[in-house]
């Protein structure tokens, strides 16, 4: 079964090593919904830091098979950037 990736990228020339963040999903649908929710809620859903590119990609089965799960936290937050407020 294809597994499939979101993909985000985050405001250039951040404080810690990697803009780019993905997670794995089981389905394209899954991925996308994802990507749909970043652009919205931000990252966390706390509407705070918002992605400015998302897209999906397929992941080759030899990459993601046995592949352990990761704790994702976030990397704003760790490198001290400050957080900004949107408007309602």
């Amino acid at each position: 079964m294809k597994k499939w990736k979101s993909c985000a990228k985050w405001e250039g020339n951040l404080e810690f090593s990697n803009s780019l963040t993905t997670d794995q999903h089981d389905t394209k649908e899954q991925a996308e919904a994802v990507c749909e929710m970043l652009e919205r809620d931000g990252f966390g859903g706390d509407g705070i830091h918002f992605p400015i590119n998302t897209w999906v990609e397929p992941i080759p089965y030899f990459i993601h098979h046995n592949k352990p799960k990761q704790k994702i936290s976030c990397p704003f937050c760790e490198a001290g950037i400050p957080k900004r407020r949107t408007e309602s």
